[in-house]
């Protein structure tokens, strides 16, 4: 179900009325839960259905309103889904403009509705950099999306065994061993939050290459702890990504995305080098307003308020309501 999930739970565990089923993730991770009205079924009738998922798996919700909260890191949906949301979504919430642009080229219409997460969790810390060991710190996984082989690609040729990477892997166990160096540690095992959070703390400097996201919640966590970040000028997390704040890299150099989904975009290398470097030398904190403002817009009893006013039949929210 994933974080995105939880606190959607969280937002709304008690606001959830008796006609109102939740389905997070896919049909396989859903499960039964009386507090939270979580089920492994299809109900039909007079009820709402809300899943986080993929359009893919809701071919067979058959409820009054059926609602589906979903990401794309393409720039054209994959097959299938355009027909699903025409056919059978009757609301379409998604996290970001870019995924609102992806739909709308499809000609199906969506509501902005943020991922949202405990902020309060993620304290801003003040850092005082002096010359030295300067830590880099990503979140990512193998694949091609992230653009972690870039990454370390270019930290290798900007800094030689100079300055520590440190990649916290997020995908499947040993994803990403293979960058392991002198000076590049991987971490594989799985953290509980509050160690995730240290490893924010303890870190310089944030860099995400990302080729495309959905909404990019590492860089936002990465924000609310205070680290300064650097990351691509495309996709999701431009909505939040202020470039008086942020080291906004170019996406210069346009790539397929696989299986025809369009395009991604990735930043060339020397302009990657370049801001690491700047990071580094220019040494500069995401301000305390700018990450204030972030921590209330992102909590995410602000950005999941629609379902709550969902739950409560808000008619305001879409004529399908």
């Amino acid at each position: 179900m994933g974080i995105v999930g939880e606190y959607i739970l969280k937002a709304t565990e008690h606001y959830i009325p008796d006609n109102m089923y939740l389905a997070l993730w896919n049909e396989s991770d859903s499960y039964y839960k009386s507090k939270y009205r979580l089920y492994n079924v299809w109900p039909k009738g007079d009820f709402i259905h809300f899943r986080y998922s993929h359009p893919n798996s809701c071919e067979h919700m058959k409820a009054k309103l059926n609602v589906g909260y979903f990401m794309v890191e393409y720039t054209k949906l994959p097959d299938g889904w355009a027909k699903v949301c025409k056919e059978i979504i009757d609301l379409i919430f998604v996290p970001s403009v870019f995924c609102q642009k992806v739909f709308a080229d499809h000609g199906i219409e969506t509501s902005l509705m943020p991922v949202g997460i405990d902020t309060d969790l993620f304290p801003h810390k003040t850092r005082n950099r002096n010359s030295g060991n300067f830590v880099f710190l990503t979140l990512a996984d193998q694949q091609e999306r992230k653009g972690i082989g870039q990454l370390v690609r270019c930290f290798r040729k900007a800094f030689g065994n100079k300055h520590t990477l440190i990649i916290k892997n997020i995908g499947s166990y040993n994803s990403c061993v293979q960058y392991q160096r002198q000076n590049i540690t991987v971490i594989n095992n799985k953290m509980p939050y509050n160690e995730l959070i240290n490893l924010y703390h303890n870190a310089d400097g944030f860099v995400f290459p990302t080729r495309a996201e959905g909404f990019g919640l590492p860089i936002l966590e990465a924000l609310l702890s205070g680290l300064p970040v650097v990351t691509t000028d495309f996709s999701g997390q431009v909505d939040f990504c202020d470039p008086t704040e942020v080291i906004m890299i170019p996406s210069k150099t346009i790539i397929d995305a696989p299986e025809g989904k369009g395009i991604w975009k990735e930043p060339t290398d020397e302009d990657l080098i370049d801001a690491m470097r700047k990071m580094i030398n220019n040494y500069k904190q995401p301000s305390i307003e700018y990450v204030s403002n972030l921590r209330q817009k992102y909590h995410y009893l602000n950005t999941y308020m629609p379902l709550i006013n969902l739950s409560h039949g808000d008619s305001n929210l879409h004529n399908h309501i």
